[in-house]
């Protein structure tokens, strides 16, 4: 893979993972639907363009949600109040919310992750083979020589497990708290 094809699947890929923050966030603050797809494609547009400013030991999601935040101002300016009746207080208060949600959202995620790690061998390739690539059950049923109801209930017990491990993290972390 040459270097801008590396790039550009890194780009990607980043883009990807920090997709439903940005449009959770310009959905805040944009009405129309078309408008935020608009301003979400100027968000990829300009990231692209300053790409080769991102400082990679930095986080992506805080830099490419300055860009967000530059694109849904700049909208709201060529829009007048039309766009956004807001106060810049209130503007500034969903942004505070924003950020905390995404920190809640990124610390569930990591929780989610170390209870991954604590999968059995067999349930943790059956998790990873069904979403890794967006399979559904019948795929996964037919890739891994299993029917499929027993990899419903596998599934099941899976989420089951993975959700008792995520809520004892969550009091542990309270209790230290």
């Amino acid at each position: 893979m040459s270097n801008r094809e590396q790039k550009t699947s890194d780009f990607v890929g980043r883009m990807m993972a920090v997709q439903p923050r940005m449009r959770a966030y310009v959905r805040m603050m944009i009405y129309n639907p078309s408008d935020v797809n608009d301003i979400l494609q100027e968000v990829a547009a300009v990231g692209w363009q300053k790409y080769e400013q991102y400082d990679p030991t930095r986080p992506f999601d805080a830099w490419v949600m300055g860009i967000v935040r530059n694109c849904v101002l700049e909208y709201m300016r060529e829009q007048g109040k039309r766009a956004c009746p807001l106060s810049n207080e209130a503007i500034e208060l969903l942004e505070s919310e924003a950020a905390e949600m995404s920190a809640s959202a990124s610390r569930l995620e990591d929780e989610l992750e170390n209870c991954l790690g604590k999968l059995a061998a067999d349930d943790h390739l059956l998790v990873r083979t069904r979403y890794e690539a967006s399979e559904t059950n019948r795929s996964v049923a037919k890739r891994l020589g299993m029917s499929e109801s027993k990899v419903s209930r596998a599934l099941n017990r899976i989420y089951a497990q993975l959700l008792l491990c995520i809520k004892q993290q969550q009091r542990t972390v309270g209790a230290q708290s």
